[in-house]
């Protein structure tokens, strides 16, 4: 028999436990577990790294489910996990043996918040204060108590900042603060020992701003690309994916690479790469799920066209347009067909082609009434194509058009329309529910 001393010892304990740990509910899997708090599961070494390092007081519940994101640290794509004061990140070390390490979450608020560094600073002057010199600043007193009892180096970093006053926008209270490369530390001297220190929520924020279901009319901001680009194309594929494709990575630097965004986890997954480098291109979602891709510019003005499969993520190569052309327009018609209008060579294109994809080949048809390019095209509920301004040069070559004119599917004809009250190019054009077209911006001085 169990001794009652011993017995009421195990008991009280067991009711400690109960009261301080989170709620965890063990998954079928022995190393997961599922927070019924957030409703979140966090397993395997993510798991085993918040059990070891602190748990809830230095993490806080998981917010989210393991994303892929491109880390702040290194630019590199990692799995990741969302905790309320801090975002997980799985990297591979040369011995491939998984790690896990800490975003720099520090970083991202203090530059995002105080691009200009925070006012108000003052460098502790503690005896036992310690200045780093890699970045100049001086943690004392109690910070540097909590940063050497919470792992220090490894899992704050280094301070980014001396100390200062902040307003927290979890409670709208000021608190003395000092931001770390991962962390920010506050000081609550109305808490007792050992909490008197406390980290701020930064990871709550940061997923909130990334996943959180954005309000009607808002606009919050994606994860960025793996590649830097201008003059590419994006494209709403069949599975909900966007589908972005080559354009120029700097001045004059074509690139062929692609990437497809995915909206569910706000994350990019890697696809093929189009055969040819280019960039001020179409792209053109068919009827049967592929994307046509079709000139621009790489190695000089192109005539070239591929397809993009998003069953194997390739690019094929498709023929070649009637002629090479950059800032043209393609135009998904009523039958499948494609209408491909106008754009620069070196000139102002006149000319226009259809792309057949049951003969995947490209026929020419009628000229438009006017060369242009920097033109909008949009297909309208009859079936025709409103093709309105542009220019018919480049630079100071040129003049801005206010011209526009229709093309017939029926008769491969292009007849001139009203002309547009104000003349311009590189504009946006937009069907309205009523059959209306909404033209706007752009420029009228090449």
């Amino acid at each position: 028999m169990i001794p009652v001393t011993r017995w009421l010892r195990a008991f009280l304990l067991l009711i400690t436990l109960m009261l301080v740990l989170p709620t965890l509910q063990l998954n079928a899997q022995t190393d997961s577990y599922t927070f019924s708090e957030t409703g979140q599961t966090v397993q395997g070494r993510f798991l085993s790294y918040w059990q070891t390092n602190g748990g809830l007081a230095q993490f806080g519940y998981p917010l989210s489910a393991e994303v892929q994101e491109r880390s702040d640290s290194d630019g590199r794509t990692y799995t990741m996990q969302y905790f309320e004061r801090s975002l997980f990140e799985l990297h591979q070390d040369t011995q491939l043996a998984a790690t896990v390490q800490l975003s720099l979450l520090g970083v991202f608020a203090y530059r995002q918040k105080y691009p200009q560094g925070a006012s108000g600073q003052t460098p502790n002057s503690e005896p036992n204060a310690r200045l780093f010199p890699e970045t100049g600043k001086r943690i004392g007193g109690l910070f540097l108590e909590y940063w050497q009892q919470a792992g220090g180096l490894a899992r704050q970093g280094l301070p980014i900042s001396d100390e200062f006053n902040e307003r927290s926008e979890l409670d709208g209270k000021l608190y003395r603060v000092q931001y770390f490369e991962r962390a920010v530390f506050e000081y609550h001297p109305q808490n007792a020992a050992p909490y008197t220190v406390l980290l701020s929520h930064l990871g709550k924020p940061r997923y909130q701003a990334i996943y959180a279901t954005a309000r009607s009319g808002s606009i919050r901001a994606a994860i960025e690309m793996s590649t830097p680009r201008a003059c590419h194309s994006a494209t709403l594929l069949g599975n909900g994916k966007v589908l972005l494709a080559g354009g120029m990575v700097s001045d004059g630097v074509f690139t062929a690479d692609a990437e497809l965004y995915n909206p569910t986890t706000n994350s990019y997954d890697a696809t093929g790469i189009m055969t040819t480098k280019r960039g001020c291109h179409t792209a053109t979602l068919l009827l049967d799920g592929k994307v046509l891709i079709t000139g621009g510019y790489g190695d000089g003005y192109l005539s070239s066209a591929e397809l993009y499969d998003p069953l194997t993520g390739r690019f094929t190569n498709v023929g070649s347009l009637n002629r090479s052309r950059e800032a043209h327009t393609a135009t998904l018609l009523v039958g499948g067909k494609v209408l491909i209008a106008g754009g620069y060579s070196g000139v102002s294109e006149v000319s226009a082609e259809l792309y057949d994809p049951a003969a995947a080949s490209f026929v020419a048809v009628g000229n438009m009434s006017a060369a242009r390019s920097a033109h909008t095209a949009t297909l309208l509920p009859d079936g025709q194509v409103l093709l309105a301004g542009g220019s018919d040069g480049r630079d100071s070559n040129g003049t801005v058009l206010a011209s526009a004119e229709l093309y017939n599917p029926r008769t491969n004809s292009f007849v001139a329309t009203d002309n547009m009250e104000v003349a311009r190019y590189k504009h946006a054009a937009a069907l309205l529910s009523d059959g209306r077209v909404l033209i706007v911006g752009g420029g009228n001085d090449v």
